[in-house]
């Protein structure tokens, strides 16, 4: 299940100025973006924040969460993780189409990313 912004910030109860420096700083997770306008934060990954602001943790220790918690993304779900890297949709149709073309033949795969 996922959380859209308005949500994260009113259980949060933050400003988003302040959410976003908590992002930019390590404390919060980073969004998973499905498009430029259209972003989720997982409900599970804000719960276990909450529940450590909640509990007096401190800054390093919210942190260290953080990483683990963006560090599960790539091994529960790699798809949410590359979702996660900020890559367009149009980029991520573009390795699909890659990998399809891959697939259906006897090619050599030779798709770049960044």
């Amino acid at each position: 299940m996922f959380l859209r912004l308005e949500s994260v910030l009113e259980k949060r109860a933050l400003k988003k100025s302040r959410h976003y420096k908590d992002i930019q700083e390590g404390r919060f997770v980073p969004p998973i973006h499905r498009s430029r306008k259209m972003a989720f934060y997982p409900v599970m990954e804000v719960d276990a924040i909450c529940s450590a602001e909640l509990a007096g943790k401190t800054d390093d220790e919210i942190k260290h969460l953080v990483q683990e918690l963006v560090a599960l993304r790539t091994e529960q779900d790699p798809i949410a993780a590359y979702l996660a890297s900020g890559k367009t949709n149009a980029e991520i149709q573009s390795i699909i189409n890659q990998l399809n073309r891959y697939l259906s033949s006897e090619s050599e795969l030779d798709i770049y990313v960044d």
